[in-house]
């Protein structure tokens, strides 16, 4: 629901992309309604509506494939989760991943290290300063 759902969005509007995922996925109603509250909850937090602010102005990316080769030649690939400048064109990105409580638990230096590239990937492209976050649900 996160990964589609406007960053702008209310209630009523998550619950209504709640439930076409949820069909799709053959969710709960106990599952759908968690998915609903969290992603709610998740929109009101300060950083994602600095991400809506973004997205307002075309600064927001979502859902991004990536890929970055390392200087030892290791090639990494993934999906990054949200991306947002703010203000001007210079301004550094903000890199996010999510993650809930339950996925980090006990690999929480793996995902700081994954999303830390997800933000070097960017930094290599654009030639802009990142900040990786790693956004717990």
């Amino acid at each position: 629901v996160l990964s589609v759902v406007p960053l702008n969005s209310d209630h009523d509007a998550i619950a209504e992309i709640g439930r076409a995922q949820g069909r799709i996925l053959a969710a709960t109603e106990d599952e759908l309604a968690a998915a609903v509250e969290t992603v709610d909850r998740a929109l009101r937090h300060p950083l994602m509506r600095r991400a809506a602010a973004a997205a307002t102005s075309g600064q927001c990316r979502r859902e991004v494939p990536v890929g970055l080769k390392l200087d030892n030649g290791v090639m990494v690939e993934g999906v990054i989760d949200l991306a947002f400048q703010e203000q001007s064109t210079d301004s550094p990105w903000t890199v996010i991943d999510y993650k809930t409580d339950f996925e980090v638990k006990g690999r929480l230096e793996e995902y700081q290290q994954q999303v830390s590239l997800y933000a070097l990937a960017i930094s290599r492209a654009t030639g802009r300063e990142t900040r990786p976050v790693l956004f717990r649900l």
